[in-house]
């Protein structure tokens, strides 16, 4: 399962690593088995799609940088979550800050398919990512989301005022004192 995704309008300047799980209903479960899907079969097409979705966010160019899953230098963690069932797919977007290790923003998308089917589940995913992207992105502009993010972590330091030090420092050997 593989697209084009749909490429970002704006480039958010931080790194991420992107995290994702897949699942599917119990009545998909149940549609997919009736068709003699075994159970490595449905497992594998989980794995795919959750592939798809993270190759989708990479390929749209939104982030900076994407980093691999051993990289510890990244800014914030991207978590999504796909659930697919017989008439609908949803997928929900996490942003994390991992310093903190609180969620920073949320976003979710649904959208309804006609039947259960490998190519409308991924033109409904397709869709789904570009809006989330766009909000993401509208969000980022408005100063909310990974804005406020962003704009805590560049601000400057205040400068500290210098203390208040002798213009000459005394030499002991020119002492005027009395011994």
């Amino acid at each position: 399962m593989t697209w084009d995704p749909i490429q970002a309008s704006r480039l958010i300047g931080v790194s991420v690593r992107i995290e994702s799980e897949c699942k599917i209903t119990d009545d998909l479960r149940s549609y997919l088995k009736a068709f003699l899907f075994s159970d490595g079969s449905i497992t594998n097409c989980q794995q795919a799609s959750c592939d798809a979705i993270v190759d989708d966010m990479t390929g749209s160019h939104i982030f900076r940088r994407v980093v691999s899953p051993g990289d510890p230098n990244y800014d914030l963690l991207i978590k999504l979550v796909s659930i697919s069932s017989k008439v609908s797919a949803k997928i929900s977007l996490s942003v994390v800050d991992i310093n903190k290790q609180e969620v920073i923003a949320s976003y979710d998308g649904t959208a309804a398919v006609s039947k259960p089917n490998p190519k409308l589940f991924a033109a409904a995913a397709k869709q789904i990512l570009a809006d989330i992207r766009t909000q993401m992105i509208s969000d980022y502009l408005e100063g909310k989301g990974i804005g406020v993010y962003l704009a805590i972590r560049h601000q400057t330091v205040p400068s500290i005022p210098p203390t208040s030090l002798p213009t000459a420092i005394p030499n002991p050997t020119e002492s005027n004192a009395p011994f």
